[in-house]
């Protein structure tokens, strides 16, 4: 499976990773014109042409290019524009349907352990998304050579695993929720049994304090006696004298 595979490394946790996407295509432009690929995402314009990135030309064949850093755990939905380079404005559209590119867990992982070096290079062409390839590699060296629609079926594969998975943590989680309910129920009548403990304190404290109180005051009151006594002698005495 995907996990014990990749270590642990969950959907939510590869979508906080980016992987570098180098999209090519051959076109052969006119003297102004550019190319851009806009698509679903913000890193891809989010179907605004002027937010865009914009490719650069790399050779006498028509090749453009761009690097991009996607977010992985995604599928993006991306398409060509031939613009306008001085206005920006849309002069022709990529024909065919948008093409799909998936960047999951794996891309996450692969670029978790190669860094810099890992990058997505998808040779697209013109005529539409068919027939498009996508080299993985580790710096100058290629790691695998597939397709849009086979990285595609290796998603929904890991989408599905990551559910059956995330099935098993619910469960777990409903036990650790449980468990949890059960020592906070466990923890509130300790307090409450501490609150009486501490109330009887109390009471007793206070019961004991007003033992005190009134034996002290039995006590002042016997000394005054004993002093009337005394006073009451020395008054007989003096009458003798």
């Amino acid at each position: 499976r995907l996990r014990s595979e990749g270590g642990g490394l969950s959907l939510f946790q590869a979508r906080k990773k980016a992987a570098k996407v180098k999209f090519q295509v051959q076109y052969r432009t006119e003297m102004g014109e550019s190319l851009r690929v806009v698509g679903s995402s913000p890193e891809l314009g989010a179907w605004d042409i002027n937010k865009a990135p914009r490719l650069k030309w790399q050779s006498d064949e028509g090749l453009w290019a761009c690097d991009v850093s996607l977010p992985c755990g995604q599928i993006y939905e991306y398409k060509y524009v031939v613009g306008n380079g001085d206005t920006g404005a849309a002069l022709q559209w990529q024909q065919g349907n948008n093409a799909l590119l998936a960047v999951g867990i794996r891309d996450a992982l692969a670029a978790q352990s190669a860094g810099d070096k890992f990058c997505l290079e998808v040779l697209d062409r013109w005529s539409g998304p068919e027939g498009s390839t996508v080299v993985i590699k580790k710096g100058d060296q290629i790691v695998q050579e597939t397709t849009r629609e086979h990285r595609l079926t290796s998603w929904i594969k890991d989408v599905e695993d990551q559910l059956e998975q995330g099935s098993v943590q619910v469960k777990e989680l409903q036990l650790e929720l449980a468990s949890a309910k059960q020592e906070l129920m466990s923890t509130r009548q300790e307090v409450v049994q501490a609150r009486e403990e501490s109330q009887k304190m109390k009471e007793l404290a206070l019961q004991s304090n007003e033992k005190y109180l009134t034996a002290l005051k039995e006590k002042e009151k016997a000394l005054r006696q004993k002093e009337l006594v005394l006073r009451q002698l020395q008054l007989d005495r003096f009458d003798k004298e």
